[in-house]
């Protein structure tokens, strides 16, 4: 059986990710850490949610993790400490939310294969973009061990479960394919704690 041991850095994140997949929502979960390492703000997406809690979005497309993370930090504070946790690789735009909220640094679990690893490349453009874009925190991303297989399997599981027409895969989708034949119907797994045990052969 695979070690599905979760520091305890990711576990936040990843519990906000899997209430996300139960809800049918996009399995990505984010929070902003300030440098006592307390989170300061939290976040998943609610893309298919009908409501969502005060100063947080849902039921658009940018219903976001890291947006409604990043939309609880006050106006004018200093975030230039903090640093972003999200469980798999911002998109576009939420690494530009990052950069108007001032946020220091970012670490994610898994990359998104469907940016392809263009994003780095948005500084090139040089100005103001290129002055104030947050970059990973060195040697953090994507994460090595449970943390970034976790982040790409629930993505590849939430399409085998919710949208299986999907025909993207971030890494895991034969391994996501696989549990939901063998495995009981991960819906029933209440919480992170739940699901861990089911999933600990794929992430070991």
């Amino acid at each position: 059986m695979g070690d599905a041991t979760l520091p305890e850095t990711w576990r936040e994140p990843f519990e906000l990710a899997w209430e996300g997949f139960l809800a049918g929502c996009l399995p990505i979960g984010a929070v902003v850490r300030g440098p006592d390492g307390r989170t300061a703000a939290a976040g998943r997406n609610r893309g298919l949610d009908a409501v969502a809690p005060p100063g947080q979005l849902a039921g658009v497309h940018i219903a976001h993790a890291e947006i409604n993370a990043l939309a609880q930090l006050p106006i004018g504070g200093d975030h230039a400490g903090h640093v972003l946790w999200s469980t798999l690789e911002p998109c576009l735009m939420c690494r530009s939310a990052l950069l108007h909220a001032h946020v220091g640094g970012l670490v994610y679990a898994a990359a998104d294969g469907v940016m392809g690893g263009r994003i780095e490349q948005v500084p090139q453009v040089g100005g103001f973009i290129a002055e104030r874009w947050v970059a990973t925190v060195d040697g953090t991303s994507p994460a090595a061990g449970v943390p970034g297989v976790l982040g790409s399997l629930l993505m590849d599981l939430w399409r085998e479960v919710w949208y299986p027409r999907a025909r993207r895969d971030t890494g895991t989708r034969a391994l996501a394919r696989e549990a939901v034949r063998t495995l009981p119907d991960l819906r029933t797994a209440a919480t992170l704690d739940d699901a861990l045990p089911l999933l600990a052969p794929l992430l070991g």
